[in-house]
């Protein structure tokens, strides 16, 4: 059977001051700014590394990573039918993307959320089903 992921695609990572550690990250590892992201965020090759604020003493560290796939419902259908928690896919708000989310349970306290990227312009992705057959 072929790889259902694409590749990883972001890594988020939660820091009390989000500019701040974007910018020890940026001298600790070399990385650019990544371009067009609304919180603070790094380029890593493909991966963009994405730091958001924990507010009232939340955790920093690893929040969660996403993995891009070529066709979320398939692989929602393929995790269930292996006994994994997944949430029903949904279309993201501009449009443009679907995504789940597999419940951490299932994979030993880590958050992954699995993104279909349209490509296209915003609402390119509504024709899709937004739930599993």
């Amino acid at each position: 059977m072929n790889s259902m992921f694409r590749h990883l695609d972001r890594i988020i990572i939660g820091a009390e001051d989000p500019e701040e550690a974007a910018e020890a990250w940026q001298v600790l590892l070399g990385l650019p700014k990544a371009d067009g992201e609304a919180a603070p965020a790094l380029q890593a090759g493909r991966v963009i590394l994405e730091l958001q604020n924990v507010h009232d003493g939340g955790r920093e560290g690893l929040l969660a990573f996403i993995v891009e796939v070529e066709d979320l419902t398939a692989t929602v259908e393929h995790l269930r039918s292996s006994g994994v928690v997944v949430s029903t896919p949904q279309i993201e708000e501009d449009g443009r993307d679907l995504t789940a989310a597999i419940d951490p349970v299932s994979t030993h306290g880590v958050a992954i959320r699995l993104v279909e990227r349209s490509g296209g312009s915003p609402g390119a992705i509504e024709g899709r089903s937004s739930s599993p057959k």
